[in-house]
């Protein structure tokens, strides 16, 4: 196991996997830092709360619903991220909001498909894959997988990066798998931010 070696871009799109408190947030962190060293804008809709000192220290916008799963207050957010340009905007739980049972945010699905033609990236974390609609799924160029063990989560992960998905039920916390267009490692914990 190793540390990866991420070459990211401000118009990437990236998708974090795995179970509560196995390490989505604290990489989620690790790579807003690592775009804040780019001299990149991020902005965070941060439905789980955990972000709000970012704010405060300046190093980023961040977005705190008082609804969890409030659409109208998230399409609301994705207008505004859609007026910029060369900007990440991260997302805590993209299975919210975009689900394959419901339509997805007009402007939302715009910036999948079209944001990085303005340069606005993508992060977003889920628990469930299996419950993101395959429109942003598609787009993504980093993957990064913790620990998900449900047959139908490993399932889907498949489509998307392979039989590498089925090493994710044994991770250890805050290990993961990193895969792009089909390179794969697996990783050491992120160290904590300082």
């Amino acid at each position: 196991m190793s540390q990866p070696e991420i070459n990211l871009s401000s118009s990437d799109r990236i998708m974090i996997v795995g179970v509560t408190g196995t390490g989505k947030s604290v990489l989620l962190r690790h790579l807003l830092k690592i775009y804040r060293t780019q001299i990149i804008k991020t902005i965070i809709y941060d439905s789980q709360h955990q972000h709000g000192d970012l704010e405060r220290k300046n190093q980023a916008l961040v977005y705190q619903p008082e609804e969890v799963d409030d659409v109208e207050e998230f399409e609301k957010i994705c207008k505004m991220v859609d007026k910029r340009s060369h900007v990440v905007f991260a997302i805590e739980n993209i299975d919210f909001y975009s689900t394959p049972q419901k339509p997805q945010s007009p402007t939302f699905k715009r910036l999948v498909h079209l944001g990085r033609m303005k340069g606005i990236g993508l992060v977003m974390t889920t628990r469930r894959i299996a419950d993101v609609h395959k429109s942003p799924c598609s787009q993504v160029k980093h993957w990064f997988i913790f620990r998900t063990f449900l047959p139908n989560d490993i399932e889907y992960l498949r489509k998307f990066v392979g039989t590498t998905a089925d090493q994710a039920m044994n991770l250890p916390d805050y290990h993961f798998i990193y895969w792009s267009f089909g390179r794969v490692q697996v990783c050491n914990p992120i160290p904590l931010e300082e």
